[in-house]
């Protein structure tokens, strides 16, 4: 049992990986937050929870699509460790945890890890002018194969308004990795694919239309 990262080395696999345990031998998640935006018409509001029975702490760092750490513009606190006491929860705007102005843009993503093993969080990205409001809960593990259960795009899903569909996909290994793209209609069949390449803790957000420039205008059913 170890209060410190303990690195733990595979055969075959040089590189290793990391995870942290507390110092009964529990694993310490780390939450994924794939997707931070911030200018003068959008936000990114994140929320963690400490649903146990002690206080915890937990250090938040933000990356940029490459994998570097976020450290402009000046006065920029990254990475950022917040206590959250038993039972209790942190909510803030992106910005305003890493201290970055809200009046210049920004993308990238952020991961947080605790103390505990009792922790949980969300993300939400919002205009300022209130008209939208979208999230989802932060991963807490990686995974060689991922399911985008919803794949329409065009002006027929929402009332003939644009609607964009967007993909983010962190690779938070310390080696780059390979993306495989497939995008399939409502009965499984492959419609394109598509190859991307993400370096060590790099990130890729790009539109559907842009991963599948074959793809129809307006598509209402299919998955990735």
């Amino acid at each position: 049992p170890s209060s410190t990262p303990v690195v733990l080395r595979s055969a075959g696999f040089s590189d290793g990986f990391i995870v942290n345990c507390d110092a009964q031998g529990n694993l310490l998640p780390t939450l994924y937050f794939p997707r931070l935006r911030s200018d003068l018409k959008r936000y990114t509001g994140i929320a963690v929870a400490n649903w146990g029975k002690t206080p915890a702490d937990v250090e938040f760092t933000a990356f940029d699509d490459s994998g570097s750490k976020t450290t402009q513009p000046s006065g920029v606190t990254n990475p950022k460790t917040l206590t959250i006491p038993a039972g209790g929860q942190v909510a803030m705007l992106a910005t305003q945890i890493f201290s970055l102005p809200s009046d210049q843009p920004g993308s990238g993503w952020a991961q947080a890890q605790g103390t505990s093993s009792q922790l949980a969080g969300f993300f939400l990205e919002g205009g300022t002018d209130l008209s939208y409001l979208d999230g989802a809960v932060a991963g807490n593990s990686s995974s060689k194969e991922l399911f985008f259960t919803r794949g329409p795009v065009g002006s027929e899903i929402v009332g003939n308004s644009a609607y964009e569909n967007r993909i983010d996909v962190v690779n938070p290994n310390p080696v780059s990795a390979r993306i495989d793209l497939k995008l399939l209609n409502q009965f499984g069949v492959i419609q394109e694919t598509a190859t991307r390449v993400l370096g060590p803790l790099g990130r890729m957000s790009e539109e559907l239309t842009s991963l599948f420039p074959s793809m129809p205008g307006s598509v209402t059913k299919g998955y990735i």
